[in-house]
């Protein structure tokens, strides 16, 4: 940003710096990528600049650029595709013609003192200079005739652009924005917005560079985590041999979120990755508690204590073991929390998540997971469905 100052109080420079890709190749690093696909170059040129001109009006946009720039000199040759065939003709050789001559063609490679040059042969540079030279090319007929080539062409000079991108075999330009004092998700939705209120149909839209990854790898930590949560759930529900105590101990995975979002926004961290994946950790550290005291209120109770004296009995003998791996665990995340460490700016957001979970897990479980697995139980012995498990066993 300290560059970007700079260049900008050049006069009648347009200069914009970014950072250099963790990726490497050449490619670009930008937060905001934002693709624009369609038949027609003049209008991906044409909505293209229309969505730059707008974000250039919202806060939060710095060195707004594209990849294709209109204006770039150049000499169409239109083939008369009748005369061409009436005099024997191939159009192909036409093209042939014109691109070998003018644009050249590799024809070997020379190789001396360890190195390889690449030979490359078309017309002298004064041949080729001016759309005039055209009329020097002369093509041969199937026959073996020879024939003026501005007899079948057409020469038309005007302007086109720099190059031609194409992303899925569809032509396409790529609008490239860095983002100051804006979250990526939400400079990504306005990006969005701005494109369905201007890009007709069509013409397609799609994000790319990190905008692309992060919201791919957001889909693959939602995916991730429920997929976690249906697999603690069936693991729990084989062990206690219920379908109702794993639901209770897994209380404790919403009472964690309290405490997670609620760090995040006491420290001004963001939710990003990082902290997504924070969220994924919880869903086995915030159950852990829930298993200490239903698996001992269990054990009570096959004791024949009843179910009120056996929750109240379970969180006393079991607060020491949930507060000793709550505390050891947050312990551990601590210096990441604080910024302790060589790249820990990254992390910290995940050490956040983790550190206000467990904190809230820790307190809320020993009051709401007991209430819970009590009307569980209620539940479990209410007289319809005890009525409906004993139709069950008498028709087996």
């Amino acid at each position: 940003m300290i560059v970007q100052g700079i260049l900008g109080e050049i006069p009648d420079i347009r200069g914009i710096a970014t950072d250099i890709s963790a990726l490497g190749g050449g490619t670009r690093s930008e937060d905001i990528q934002f693709v624009i696909q369609g038949p027609e170059i003049e209008g991906i040129d044409r909505y293209s600049r229309a969505v730059m001109n707008r974000l250039s009006e919202i806060p939060g946009y710095v060195g707004i650029t594209r990849d294709l720039e209109i204006g770039k000199p150049e000499v169409r040759v239109k083939i008369d595709r009748e005369k061409a065939a009436d005099a024997g003709i191939n159009i192909r050789n036409i093209a042939s013609a014109v691109g070998s001559l003018l644009g050249g063609v590799d024809v070997s490679d020379y190789k001396e003192g360890g190195k390889r040059y690449d030979i490359r042969l078309r017309l002298i540079r004064e041949q080729r200079l001016l759309p005039e030279d055209l009329q020097r090319i002369w093509i041969r007929s199937n026959k073996g005739e020879l024939f003026d080539i501005t007899n079948f062409v057409t020469i038309e000079t005007g302007v086109g652009p720099n190059a031609i991108n194409r992303m899925d075999r569809q032509r396409s330009a790529r609008i490239y924005a860095n983002l100051e004092g804006k979250l990526l998700a939400d400079g990504m939705a306005e990006v969005q917005k701005i494109a369905d209120e201007i890009i007709p149909e069509g013409y397609s839209t799609k994000f790319s560079g990190s905008a692309e990854v992060f919201k791919e790898t957001g889909e693959y930590i939602a995916f991730a985590f429920i997929l976690a949560i249906i697999l603690t759930y069936a693991v729990l529900a084989a062990q206690f041999e219920s379908f109702g105590q794993p639901f209770a101990i897994m209380m404790g995975l919403p009472l964690s979120f309290i405490g997670a979002f609620g760090l995040l926004f006491l420290l001004n961290n963001t939710f990003n990755l990082f902290s997504m994946i924070g969220l994924v950790f919880l869903v086995g550290l915030a159950t852990k508690n829930g298993i200490l005291l239903i698996d001992y209120t269990n054990q009570l109770r096959a004791r024949g204590m009843n179910i009120n004296d056996a929750l109240v009995e379970a969180g006393a003998t079991r607060l020491r073991p949930i507060l000793m791996t709550a505390i050891s665990t947050i312990a551990g995340v601590l210096p990441v929390v604080l910024g302790i460490g060589v790249g820990s700016e990254s992390r910290q957001p995940m050490a956040v998540a983790i550190c206000g979970g467990l904190l809230s897990s820790t307190v809320l479980t020993l009051a709401v997971v007991p209430v819970i697995y009590s009307y569980l139980d209620q539940f479990s012995h209410w007289r319809p469905l005890e009525k409906f498990k004993k139709k069950i066993m008498a028709h087996e």
